[in-house]
């Protein structure tokens, strides 16, 4: 470490080589991000299963299973990555061409992805705030109907954005 102006510049520590760069980005993009994505691809089908099959009859089951959808979702836009790297090895000329298109499309599903999980999650808190601090008057204002009509209502807001 070298002392230049009162403060500490650790020149050793960020020393790293454009292989070494190459091959963190193989093993986050190559192995862990697809890893990440299947178990999310399983995780939330199996929940969206086991949630449908057991009937949408309670107000928290189908925000759970509006949320899992968004987070299915998800995990399957963030599979571009993975295959945007695999282009970009193979040939410059194919990752252009393919993902100069693919690339807008995707980020934007996957954008819309992002805000609807975090506004089901946010429904979740405030449903759950609701039935706790009113549980008398949460059967009443917490329908199944006016739930559904609120999930639906997320998804076309979170279009806006």
């Amino acid at each position: 470490m070298e002392y230049k102006n009162n403060s500490i510049v650790a020149d050793a520590m960020f020393d790293i080589s454009k292989t070494d760069l190459f091959y963190i980005n193989l093993i986050f993009s190559g192995i862990i991000l697809p890893a990440l994505c299947f178990t999310g691809i399983v995780g939330n089908s199996l929940t969206i299963l086991i949630l449908v099959y057991n009937g949408l009859r309670e107000t928290t089951t189908i925000i759970l299973t509006a949320l899992a959808v968004s987070d299915l979702f998800f995990s399957l836009t963030q599979l571009h990555f993975p295959l945007e790297n695999l282009a970009r090895l193979i040939d410059d000329a194919v990752f252009y061409y393919i993902f100069s298109h693919f690339t807008a499309y995707v980020l934007g599903w996957n954008q819309y992805a992002i805000c609807t999980s975090v506004q089901m999650a946010t429904v979740i808190a405030v449903e759950r705030m609701i039935a706790v601090v009113f549980p008398f008057a949460a059967s009443k204002l917490l329908t199944t109907f006016r739930i559904k009509c609120i999930v639906v209502s997320f998804y076309i807001i979170s279009a806006g954005f």
